[in-house]
């Protein structure tokens, strides 16, 4: 009988020693992979409603210049009890920007109240009140995205005219993070800006005295420079 040769014998399997470098080994790399791909899919989250909330700002703005309306956007107050919802706070996106109550699946429902700015209603145009029932800030409600991410504004009011300036001569932000805050390291703040004479861009949320762009910190309870227009800013992505 013929005896198996050497070569034979080594190719019988993996040693467990060979098993267990491997395990080892494919370990690590998921270790690092997962991570990494959490924070990309989030900023993805991010950058995705980012764009959305460029979208409806456009969309109003050019409504504006056919229907030659007014619009005023109401931030300080909601149908119900959420007073002052996403004012230099972030909050969620459902009533703040997409007018949208999540538990009964329909728009928002305002009552006139005249000594409130927009007369009570979040988004409020004229001449006619049809107007205020097509417009929308989002036109996509509860949404992936929406439910994934935090919104906050600068802005308590804003009045847009016809041609999609602002009667103050003021700039609108509106600040959109992850709402996984507490896994939030890398993941970086966008922002959609509309100002006073129109111009409307995206960008991020970074420090204004650096020149490399550097993002504002994430947490801001804990820097109260945040919310100064002088201290971040709004610029072009990165």
């Amino acid at each position: 009988m013929n005896k198996p040769c050497a070569s034979t014998r080594r190719n019988k399997g993996f040693t467990l020693l060979e098993l267990v470098v491997a395990a080892a080994i494919a370990t690590m790399m998921l270790g690092w992979a997962l991570p990494t791909y959490r924070k990309l899919s989030w900023q993805g989250e991010v950058n995705r409603y980012t764009q959305m909330v460029e979208s409806g700002l456009f969309n109003l703005r050019a409504d504006l210049g056919v229907d030659r309306s007014n619009c005023c956007i109401n931030f300080e107050a909601d149908s119900t009890n959420h007073q002052g919802l996403g004012i230099k706070k972030f909050g969620s996106p459902l009533r703040l920007l997409e007018l949208f109550d999540p538990s009964t699946q329909t728009k928002l429902k305002f009552a006139n109240n005249p000594s409130e700015p927009c007369e009570g209603h979040r988004l409020k145009c004229l001449p006619d009140d049809i107007f205020t029932e097509d417009y929308r800030l989002i036109n996509l409600q509860n949404s992936s995205e929406s439910n994934s991410i935090e919104v906050a504004t600068l802005t308590q009011n804003y009045v847009l005219s016809p041609p999609g300036t602002s009667t103050s001569g003021d700039d609108l932000i509106l600040l959109i993070r992850s709402s996984k805050a507490s896994h939030a390291d890398g993941i970086r703040i966008r922002c959609v800006l509309l100002t006073g004479n129109g111009d409307l861009s995206s960008g991020s949320w970074n420090q204004a005295s650096v020149n490399t762009k550097k993002a504002c910190p994430y947490d801001p309870d804990n820097n109260p420079n945040f919310w100064d227009p002088t201290s971040c800013l709004c610029t072009f992505n990165s």
